[in-house]
Parts: C-alpha cells; structure tokens; sequence
C-alpha cells in the first residue's frame, strides 16, 4: 500500500511540475530596424570643393594683402 500511495504521490508530483517551471511573461518584440539609403549626390561634393577653394583663394588674398 506505501508503494502504491509513493508512486501516485510521485506520478502527480511530476505531472504537476511543469505548470510550476516559470514565470509567465509577454513576449517581447524588438522594433524592426529599417535602414533609408542616403541619397548622395556629386552635386553636393562638387559645390563643396568649389566653396572650399573659394575660401582658400580668399584668404589668401587676404594674408597676401597685409
């Protein structure tokens, strides 16, 4: 009778333990990371390169002025 009653204690104990395994929580997404192309344009490089040149060409006017 002990044996039967151990192993039904036993069967039930180990029936019962995973609905005790953890914790429930929500399960957490991550935000989908959505990467934009840049639009590069040589138009832009090439107004910089002028400005830049500009500037340069100036202030040495300016230094050689003095």
């Amino acid at each position: 009778m002990k044996k039967i009653t151990l192993a039904a204690t036993l069967a039930a104990t180990f029936a019962v333990a995973p609905a005790f395994a953890g914790n429930y929580s929500a399960p957490v997404m991550e935000p989908a990371v959505i990467e934009a192309e840049a639009a590069s344009s040589s138009a832009n490089q090439a107004e910089m390169v002028a400005i830049s040149l500009t500037a340069i060409i100036l202030l040495t006017a300016l230094i050689s002025a003095n």
